[in-house]
């Protein structure tokens, strides 16, 4: 009974904005939850590899990176980091972009198809997977380990564990992950650090 009232006052594009404001409250808090949801997941699997990272650390990477038009974590996506290449590429699979930049590229073995014909066309400066690793930096064995998640996730920290390695423990060390360019690290510092927050205030009330 509460949603009707919203229509009851107030101007029109006061209302709309109170429904809109009301669904981004409603869909953050959803993410949010999924994150805690994954990141019970992640504790619990052994398929993952040994990682010295803390989970909640990891976790706020996958927020960071993850699409918000679909799930935390989702395995199927392919973002491009030059408008040009975009651009290019949505005349051959403009039904796949959800946005300028990224396409959901819906299955394991489509994703690796349209990696392989963009890699050969000479576009390699593409991040991917649920981690979004960059192909051009990040080898991974196969194209399909892009598009798994435990794959992803595991060489995801092993990257993180390098940067650490050579920075030291730290959101600078932690946010290379994205960039080692500063005006980059700090803004992926700012947003990692909220999510980690979030988590690590969950986990204590529990």
């Amino acid at each position: 009974m509460l949603l009707p009232q919203l229509f009851m006052y107030g101007d029109a594009k006061k209302k709309v904005h109170g429904l809109e404001m009301w669904r981004k409250k409603v869909e953050t808090g959803m993410r949010f939850l999924s994150a805690l949801v994954l990141l019970c997941g992640l504790f619990l699997s052994s398929a993952l590899g040994a990682c010295s990272v803390e989970r909640p650390v990891m976790v706020s990477i996958l927020m960071n990176e993850s699409h918000p038009k679909r799930e935390l974590g989702y395995e199927f996506l392919i973002s491009f980091n030059s408008s040009q290449d975009a651009a290019l590429a949505r005349q051959h699979y403009n039904e796949f972009f959800i946005d300028s930049r990224s396409l959901d590229c819906k299955t394991k073995e489509l994703c690796s198809e349209i990696t392989y014909i963009l890699v050969s066309a000479g576009i390699s400066n593409i991040d991917i997977g649920p981690y979004q690793l960059n192909y051009r930096f990040q080898v991974l064995e196969k194209l399909g380990d892009y598009f798994d998640f435990i794959k992803s996730y595991n060489h995801a920290c092993s990257y993180v564990e390098k940067m650490i390695a050579r920075y030291g423990y730290g959101w600078w060390a932690i946010a290379s992950y994205h960039s080692q360019t500063k005006k980059h690290n700090y803004k992926y510092q700012e947003n990692l650090i909220k999510n980690y927050l979030k988590i690590a205030s969950n986990e204590k009330s529990r």
